[in-house]
C-alpha cells in the first residue's frame, strides 16, 4: 500500500482534513503564544521575587546569627577578662602572703641569730679558758687530720721508683748506641 500523500487520488478527504487541522493548530498556537509568553513572564517575575525574598531571608538570618555570635563572643571575652582578673588578684594576694611570711621568717631568724651571738659573747667572757682550750683542741685535731692524710713512701716504694727510673734511662741509652 502506497502511503505517499502526493500519490493519493485527489478525491480523498484526508489530506484536506489534515491541512485544516494544521491550520487550526497553527492559529491556536499563534493565539496561545502571547498568553504563554505572558504566563512565562509572570512566572519568571514571581520566581525572581521569590528568589529576592529568599535572599533577604538568608541575609536577615545571617545578620541575626552574626549578632548572636557577636554577643556570645563579647560575653566570652567579658568572662575571660573577669577570670583573668580574679587569677591576677589571687596571684598578687599569694605573692603578698609569701612575702610577708618570708619577711617574718627572716626577722625571726635574725632575732635568733642575734640572741645566739649575744649568748656566745657572754659565755666567752664568763669562761675564756675552756673556749681557748676548745679552739686549741680543734686546731690540733684539724692539723692531725691534714698531716695524717700525707704518708711517707716506704723503702720498697722508693727503691721501686728509683729502679724503674734507672731502667728507663738505661733502655734509652742502649737504644741510642750503635754497634757496627
Amino acid at each position: 500500500m502506497n502511503t505517499d500523500i502526493h500519490s493519493m487520488p485527489p478525491n480523498n478527504p484526508l489530506p484536506e482534513a489534515a491541512k485544516e487541522m494544521a491550520r487550526q493548530t497553527t492559529e491556536a498556537a499563534k493565539e496561545a503564544a502571547p498568553r504563554a509568553a505572558t504566563a512565562a513572564k509572570d512566572l519568571a517575575g514571581a520566581a525572581s521575587e521569590a528568589a529576592k525574598e529568599a535572599a533577604k531571608d538568608v541575609q536577615n538570618g545571617a545578620k541575626d546569627m552574626y549578632q548572636t555570635m557577636s554577643s556570645k563572643v563579647e560575653e566570652g571575652m567579658a568572662l575571660t577578662k573577669e577570670y583573668t582578673q580574679q587569677a591576677v588578684d589571687a596571684t598578687k594576694d599569694a605573692a603578698h602572703r609569701a612575702g610577708d611570711a618570708a619577711k617574718d621568717m627572716y626577722q625571726t631568724a635574725a632575732a635568733k641569730a642575734e640572741d645566739s651571738l649575744v649568748h656566745s659573747k657572754e659565755y666567752v667572757r664568763e669562761n675564756p679558758v675552756p673556749v681557748v682550750l676548745g679552739a686549741l683542741a680543734l686546731g690540733v685535731a684539724i692539723g692531725f687530720l691534714i698531716v695524717a692524710g700525707r704518708r711517707e713512701p716506704t723503702l720498697r716504694e722508693r727503691y721501686a721508683e728509683a729502679y724503674g727510673s734507672l731502667s728507663d734511662q738505661m733502655g734509652r741509652v742502649g737504644s741510642n748506641l750503635k754497634f757496627w
